[in-house]
């Protein structure tokens, strides 16, 4: 009996060897296929991320771009702001001049003399202190540095020369320039005049 279970064991083994024998030129074949598909899959994704990673890239650029074209105009028009005011202050055109401010009671503006708050409050400040031309003098500006805050706002540090007959006078200011209903303006204005130097006698 043992010697049946034997002969059909041993039977058996050599028909499972001549099985996998037989069919493993097929097997390698399929496995080659599996693998030329994986790397074909594995290529494609590769590629559309290429292909992702480009478009996102382009859009980044373009949207810079945009944002930067977009700052350098405000810009523009922000520094156009204060030729406009240095031009009316050279003409003796107060009025004028006052029209680069924000005209709400909210106005800050900041001298030798301590803040005043409002557009008329001081519009009064600036016709007492310079009440003709010839007191208004020749107004220049130098723009030392401008920031855009955020989308709306603008800080600005320059300083002003100012030269008249009865004396000249300089210094440095600080403004914020905000659009308000589409217009530029100046909400708050801080300006300091140098101190004369004294020769010692």
């Amino acid at each position: 009996m043992k010697l049946f279970n034997d002969f059909f064991s041993s039977s058996a083994s050599i028909a499972l060897f001549l099985k996998l024998s037989l069919f493993q030129p097929q097997l390698k074949f399929y496995l080659f296929f599996c693998l030329i598909a994986v790397c074909s899959f594995i290529v494609k994704i590769i590629t559309m991320l290429k292909i992702i990673f480009l478009f996102l890239l382009s859009l980044f650029s373009v949207t810079v771009f945009a944002q930067n074209k977009s700052n350098e105009k405000e810009k523009a028009h922000v520094l156009a702001l204060l030729d406009k005011q240095s031009e009316a202050w050279n003409k003796g055109k107060l009025d004028k001049f006052m029209e680069t401010y924000w005209k709400s009671e909210k106005l800050v503006f900041v001298g030798s003399q301590g803040p005043t708050y409002g557009w008329q409050a001081t519009y009064n400040r600036y016709k007492k202190s310079y009440p003709d031309k010839a007191a208004m003098g020749h107004l220049t500006f130098k723009i030392l540095d401008i920031n855009k805050i955020d989308k709306k706002t603008f800080f600005i540090v320059g300083r002003f020369e100012l030269t008249r007959e009865m004396g000249n006078s300089a210094g440095h200011f600080t403004l914020v320039i905000q659009k308000i209903d589409g217009q530029w303006v100046i909400v708050s204005d801080h300006s300091s005049g140098e101190k004369k130097k004294v020769n010692p006698s």
